[in-house]
């Protein structure tokens, strides 16, 4: 399976270097072995997932629903 980045997400890829881009790429490393992972985007999102990465520091992320 083929990861897709949006245009920011790539952006945003590029400015991270040392232990958050190693986790940032297992994370979609994970997401191409496994394409439901994370909660699915609606709207203009629409067939993609968040793949999203919280620091250890930041809030508690809400779940996502699934159908």
């Amino acid at each position: 399976m083929k990861v897709a980045l949006l245009p920011q997400a790539k952006a945003d890829l590029s400015a991270i270097t040392g232990p958050l881009l190693t986790k940032v790429l297992k994370r979609l490393e994970a997401l191409r072995n496994y394409p439901q992972l994370g909660c699915a985007l609606t709207g203009h999102l629409d067939g993609y997932r968040s793949t999203i990465v919280a620091s250890l520091r930041s809030a508690p992320m809400k779940a996502c629903t699934r159908e």
